[in-house]
Formats: C-alpha cells, sequence, structure tokens
C-alpha cells in the first residue's frame, strides 16, 4: 500500500482516532501524524496501548507502531506499523519496509502537512535505530533548527546526574548518586568522553558496541534538550503508564520536560535495582526472572549489554526476547500461542504476553527453540 494512499484515508476526515503503541516509537509516530492533523485543521484524539495484542478490540482510524501483526482483528483504517505484517484487512498498510514507525509516520505527515522530523528521529532513537541510516531525517531536523556537535550521549542535566540515572551503560555508579558525583567531579569536561567508555567497559561488562555507542554526533535543539535525552524522556513516561505525557512531550517539550524529567528519575531508579535483583539462569539463550510490573522490555535492553549471549527476560506475565542467534519473533510469538498469550515483535527484538507460570512459559520458550 502507499502512502498517498494513507494520506488521501486522513485528509478526508474531520476527526480521527490516533492508537499508538506505549513507547518511543509508538508514541512518537502518534505525535507525527498529530502535529500533520493539527496544521491541517482535523481533530484527533490519542490514545495508547501497552499490550499491541489487544488492537483488535480498539476503536481507530490510524494504529501506529502496532496492528500489522494483527491485521486479521482490524475492520478498517491506516496501520503505519514497521513490524512484519500477518494477515490481512481492508485499510491500508505503511512502514513495513522502514527502519521504524516513527519515520513512516514522518513520511505520512510530511506528505500531509510540514511534517516533524524531531518527533521522527526521537522514535527512532527509542528503537535503536542508527541515525545514518535516516540522514534524510536528520537532514530536515538540521534545516530546522536542531544542531549537531560531538560529545558523550547521556542522559540528565549534568555528567553526575546521567552516570547516577544511567542504565546503558549500567555501571558500579548506577544507583549511587555520591559515588557518581566524586566520579563526575575528577575528570574533566575533556576527558569525559573516554571515562565514561573505559568505566562501563570495566565495570559491569558491558558490550563494547554499547560503550562504542556512547560518544558520537550529539543534536540538540533550539532549547538546549538533546534528542537522545528526549527519547529516553519519552520512552520512560510510555511504559511508565504516562504515555499522554510522553505524547505531550514530543510536541512541547519545553513545557513537559520537568515533569518528564521526573518520570524519568523515577523509573532509571526501579530499573536499576530490578536488573541488580533479577535471578539470571545462564545459557544460551540466558533466562532471567524478575519481580514487579516494570518493563521486560527495558530490562532486557540492559541485560543484553552485560550477559553474554542472548536474553529472555520473563516476569509478571510479560517476556522480552533479545538475541542474534534466534529469530526472536517467530520464538515470542509460538511460545505464547502454546500457552494462550500472544507475541510478536522482530528478529533480533520481540515480546510477548502469557497468563501462565514464569517457568511454564520459560518451557514454552525452550521447546519453540
Amino acid at each position: 500500500m502507499s502512502v498517498e494512499e494513507a494520506v488521501d484515508r486522513l485528509a478526508s476526515k474531520g476527526f480521527v482516532r490516533v492508537v499508538g503503541h506505549a513507547d518511543a516509537d509508538g508514541v512518537a509516530s502518534a505525535a507525527c501524524i498529530c502535529s500533520a492533523l493539527t496544521e491541517t485543521g482535523i481533530g484527533y484524539r490519542f490514545t495508547a496501548l501497552d499490550d499491541p495484542s489487544e488492537v483488535a478490540s480498539t476503536d481507530g482510524d490510524v494504529f501506529c507502531d502496532l496492528g500489522a501483526q494483527y491485521l486479521n482483528g482490524i475492520d478498517d483504517g491506516v496501520v503505519i506499523d514497521h513490524h512484519p505484517p500477518h494477515g490481512s484487512f481492508d485499510g491500508v498498510v505503511v512502514g513495513t519496509d522502514a527502519p521504524s514507525s516513527s519515520i513512516a509516520a514522518h513520511r505520512v505527515a510530511s506528505r500531509l502537512s510540514s511534517g516533524d522530523p524531531v518527533s521522527a528521529l526521537v522514535g527512532a532513537m527509542g528503537d535503536d535505530v542508527p541515525l545514518s541510516e535516516v540522514s534524510d531525517v536528520v537532514d530536515e531536523a538540521l534545516a530546522a533548527g536542531v544542531e549537531r556537535d560531538e560529545g558523550v550521549r547521556l542522559v540528565g542535566n549534568d555528567a553526575a546526574e546521567a552516570l547516577t540515572y544511567s542504565t546503558r551503560p549500567f555501571t558500579r555508579l548506577s544507583g549511587s548518586p555520591d559515588e557518581a558525583r566524586r566520579f563526575a567531579e575528577s575528570v574533566g569536561d575533556d576527558e569525559l568522553p573516554t571515562a565514561v567508555v573505559l568505566l562501563a567497559l570495566t565495570n559491569e561488562g558491558t558490550r563494547a558496541e554499547t560503550a562504542a555507542d556512547l560518544v558520537g554526533d550529539v543534536y540538540r535543539m533550539p532549547s538546549g534538550v538533546g534528542l537522545h535525552e528526549l527519547s529516553r524522556y519519552v520512552e520512560t513516561c510510555a511504559v511508565s503508564g504516562k504515555p499522554g505525557l510522553g505524547f505531550s512531550t514530543c510536541l512541547d517539550p519545553a513545557s513537559c520536560i520537568d515533569e518528564a524529567r521526573s518520570v524519568w528519575r523515577a523509573f532509571e531508579s526501579t530499573l536499576i535495582e530490578t536488573v541488580r535483583g533479577a535471578r539470571i539462569e545462564e545459557g544460551s539463550p540466558s533466562f532471567a526472572y524478575v519481580d514487579g510490573s516494570l518493563d521486560t522490555g527495558a530490562v532486557a535492553d540492559v541485560l543484553l549489554d552485560r550477559v553474554t549471549g542472548d536474553i529472555v527476560v520473563v516476569g509478571d506475565g510479560e517476556a522480552s526476547f533479545r538475541a542474534e542467534g534466534f529469530d526472536c519473533e517467530r520464538v515470542a510469538r509460538e511460545a505464547a500461542l502454546t500457552v494462550g498469550g500472544a507475541g510478536g515483535g522482530h528478529a533480533s527484538r520481540a515480546g510477548a504476553s502469557f497468563d501462565v507460570g514464569d517457568e511454564e512459559f520459560a518451557q514454552a520458550v525452550r521447546k519453540a527453540l
């Protein structure tokens, strides 16, 4: 299906119900579309879903970062989703060839109005898309006033705060504000990039690729808010049950950034505690069992850096997969189906929901493998 068909459907409506996945890519995708709707004079309502499989029971005209894997449950509408499609329906599907749903949404929004390259990049960063793959959108953002520099891609007001709440990389300073402050004060601004990379590599076993990604191009809006920072704030708001705040932060960062930063601090603090308390069974893949309702995808991202090989994180009826040795999307889907749940995602990262015990689901994963 074409972008033009999606644009025609949206332009013909007076009001649009926009449904997005509750993560950075889903929320940023919705922000791209809703910003364009506003410029065009079309009203909208935004809602977010934690579980993409619930899309079948949700009324929507546009589905952002969800829907492609559950097409049989949707009657009509526009699906903007970079996940592999399953099933068929009478509407329009765009984005399955895009690196992120937000980039696909930006393509649609740019045809409908002027587009929002910042939200497009926020979503792409949330899905770990290298910005070199979306250089055209980067160029649009630079033309719109975003500034590019070189530095450390940490999130926070200053180095001490960034190291205190850092989970990627996860270091001995994570969750230790006093130690983080002493470390930051012991190195100068010029030495900070090298110091942080060495800290990541030597203290917690962070993968070399993750440590290398800490230093490079950084992008800041005229207000001074960094795009990597903004993406992390939107992600943590979305998975903390506040997708509306993440959505508003995309559309108007200046007015929401302080509240979003507070949510980020609380989320990262809980994530640090959860990672330190995870029960890990090493193997191929390794399994990690966590307590509480924290997003297992966030835990999986951290543990992928700290555990050698592939990882499956299981806890509270959810599971997240990060792997290169097997097809995560297939295994998540097949394992979930055997226990009456639902799963999907990408070959290297996927998720599942289930209503059985953690150990029973882990057995289903082993059988699927």
